[in-house]
């Protein structure tokens, strides 16, 4: 993070090109607009996201070999979990609101809740597959939850001390020190019967449009005939893995922006309660409408964005870029997210956290549909750009609405002490931007909690 910081402030601020060197490869930064939209637009035969995903997550050692680059998963998160969301939204629903009254015991005074933790917990629960996958109680089993946890949480770290190991070692430290089949065989427990009883029961004609529609069917569906079992776990741990390691570190990053900034809290909840008021409950449409709500976690993801380089991708054929930087094969290329994020020329104050500064720059004609949370541009890459950019953000932003909404309408946030307007420093690890893991915020029930459209049976009025 250092290398990439003191590049970006001799180098990506005029727009130039700078080489860091990690132990496991050589990267070229690029933060030129020209270049950026040149790179979105190369084919996958010149750069390539897909092999450098591979080796980020190092998914021979956590998964099997090639699986980012065989990724039918992605057209699965795109078609069926975007387009499917406002079947799935009563569940997330219900799992949000389960999951956090669970995890926590805040009442009518001031509690210190470690929000990190409490967000990895939520976001297993309500990540919207799991529900429809297991049903009701087998969904909320603590030793499925608890090791598809660890799991995702250590499978960077599995992939930073693979990253740093001569070749040589690799399989001998991930075989024996790194215990991955422990994991595997939990999951394989839990989720390995269901796939085989699929599969026997499957016919020529099966399809997710007239069976049943959940997370095993897609995989089945788009899996080649014959895939193991393991494998097709494995492709639904990597479901997991991609939920959990994003989501959970996004919903933190705002949860300690909105203690850090109060003035923040009635006005979105004022909101919400708007929205779902027309719109008769939770819809699509009603996220849709939920525009400061929106901003608020743009705002957050551009100054705590979780990966601090995005738009990476691997050179299959070397190329010469059009500022003349010459990327020869086998380099990775990508973009300072956190710098250009924190650019003065790019938006105005960068460095004041200002929750309501997209839905501001909307209310401007013709910018009704931009500058949302999920959208991408050359000016906010947090899920990156072109046609690598993350499948499932539109799932993703939604879901994270109504986990906000939850939480924000049921409970007061405040730092601890009741300290206003400085949030605990995040934590940098490699080219990731965590939340502070142990300071937590302090959360007190609203007063007068009583049924509202938000949540019903179980959500407070908005009065502070």
């Amino acid at each position: 993070m250092s290398l990439l910081k003191e590049g970006a402030e001799k180098y990506g601020k005029y727009g130039k090109a700078f080489r860091i060197k990690t132990p496991s490869r050589d990267m070229i930064v690029f933060s030129s607009r020209e270049v950026l939209e040149e790179l979105k637009n190369l084919p996958a035969s010149v750069v390539n996201f897909r092999p450098a995903g591979d080796t980020m997550i190092r998914t021979e050692y956590n998964f099997h070999e090639g699986m980012v680059q065989d990724a039918y998963h992605v057209d699965l998160m795109r078609k069926n979990m975007t387009q499917k969301l406002s079947s799935l939204l009563p569940d997330v629903v219900s799992e949000v609101t389960d999951a956090f009254e669970k995890l926590t015991d805040v009442k009518n005074e001031w509690t210190n809740v470690n929000i990190l933790d409490t967000s990895v917990g939520v976001v297993s629960r309500y990540f919207g597959i799991h529900r429809r996958v297991f049903g009701l109680p087998t969904c909320r089993n603590q030793e499925y939850l608890n090791h598809m946890i660890q799991f995702s949480i250590t499978v960077m770290k599995r992939a930073n001390v693979i990253d740093v190991l001569p070749w040589f070692l690799r399989w001998i430290v991930a075989s024996f020190l790194l215990k991955k089949k422990d994991s595997q065989d939990i999951m394989v427990k839990h989720i390995g019967g269901l796939f085989e009883t699929r599969q026997k029961t499957k016919t020529p004609h099966t399809s997710s449009t007239t069976t049943t529609s959940d997370a095993i069917q897609w995989i089945l569906d788009a899996a080649p005939p014959g895939t193991p079992t393991l494998k097709l776990v494995q492709r639904l741990m990597l479901f997991n893995f991609a939920s959990i390691h994003t989501s959970s570190m996004t919903l933190a990053h705002a949860l300690y922006d909105l203690a850090a900034n109060p003035e923040f809290q009635e006005p979105l909840c004022i909101e919400m309660e708007e929205v779902l008021r027309t719109e008769g409950g939770w819809t699509k449409q009603a996220l849709t409408k939920m525009k400061k709500l929106d901003s608020f976690l743009r705002e957050s993801s551009r100054m705590n964005g979780v990966n601090t380089v995005t738009v990476v991708r691997k050179v299959i054929t070397s190329h010469t870029f059009i500022d003349g930087t010459y990327a020869p094969k086998g380099v990775w290329v990508c973009a300072p997210a956190t710098t250009l994020h924190r650019s003065p020329e790019l938006y105005e104050n960068p460095e004041i956290f200002d929750g309501f500064r997209f839905y501001r720059m909307r209310q401007l004609e013709g910018n009704a549909h931009n500058y949302q949370m999920a959208s991408t541009s050359l000016d906010y890459l947090s899920f990156g750009i072109g046609k690598y950019s993350c499948p499932g953000r539109f799932f993703a932003a939604n879901e994270l609405k109504i986990a906000v909404a939850y939480i924000l309408c049921n409970y007061q946030l405040r730092l601890n002490g009741g300290v206003c307007g400085k949030k605990p420093p995040n934590v940098s690890s490699g080219f990731v931007c965590m939340p502070n893991p142990t300071e937590g915020i302090e959360l007190k029930e609203r007063e007068g909690r009583e049924k509202s459209v938000l949540f019903p049976g179980h959500v407070t009025s908005c009065s502070l």
